[in-house]
């Protein structure tokens, strides 16, 4: 369930529709009264940076199984709210990613996920036995369908007409999955050709270069670097314990 704020004013700020928060909120509550355990999603911007700790102390409270800490990529709206420094800066995101990492998650039951790259995750909260794992794209695993019918890398495909395929009620899946050559080359080059950091980075059989998609996106490259690791990297705070050693 999305829920971006606390309060109905930072959450419909951020949807844009009235009545929105009190829905979620009652959409949630009908969730747990069925005996599920969902989990709450919220995209993080300079408006509700500081509600992050009461958003997991509202999860608890509403009987919740886990809280989703988002990053707003630039991509379509996001772009904007990027150019229009509404999002958060990429020295605010990395501490915010230790805090909820390190001291948020343990104040609590619930499981927190913070949605950063895989060289900024500690090791434990990816292998040990009370880890949230680590997640990324599964872009070599799965292709998306459009509302129109139409195969997509992903959701994507709204924005980038190239990354659109065909039209499924017209070639199958499989004829789609093995003959695509942006599919083909997308499985044939990762994670060898990635670039720029995630070239270096040890991370990259894991991560995968975190979303081709958004690195598309942003260079209309297929194998360019995160915009998150990238950022991270020119201003020195990309982990030095997660960079290939360089040879002296």
């Amino acid at each position: 369930m999305s829920l971006d704020g606390t309060d109905a004013e930072t959450h419909e700020w951020m949807r844009g529709v009235d009545g929105c928060f009190d829905d979620a909120i009652r959409g949630i509550k009908n969730l747990v009264h069925a005996g599920l355990k969902p989990q709450i999603i919220m995209s993080l911007v300079q408006r509700n940076k500081g509600q992050i700790k009461a958003m997991v102390r509202l999860a608890e409270s509403l009987g919740c199984g886990s809280v989703k800490f988002n990053l707003v990529q630039p991509t379509a709206r996001g772009e904007k709210m990027h150019k229009a420094g509404e999002v958060l800066n990429i020295r605010e995101l990395v501490s915010l990613g230790k805090m909820v990492e390190n001291k948020l998650s343990s104040s609590t039951k619930l499981m927190l996920f913070y949605d950063h790259p895989s060289a900024f995750k500690p090791l434990g909260k990816m292998y040990s036995e009370s880890g949230n794992g680590c997640s990324t794209c599964s872009v070599l695993q799965i292709i998306g369908v459009l509302a129109n019918g139409f195969y997509a890398l992903c959701g994507i495909g709204e924005s980038v007409p190239e990354l659109v395929f065909c039209d499924a009620s017209k070639v199958s899946l499989e004829e789609a999955w093995k003959s695509n050559p942006v599919l083909l080359e997308i499985r044939r080059g990762l994670p060898a050709r990635l670039e720029g950091v995630c070239k270096d980075c040890i991370m990259r059989p894991l991560c995968l270069g975190s979303c081709i998609a958004q690195n598309y996106y942003r260079t209309r490259q297929l194998w360019s670097s995160y915009w998150y690791c990238e950022e991270a990297y020119m201003q020195g705070l990309f982990p030095d314990s997660r960079l290939v050693p360089q040879a002296s």
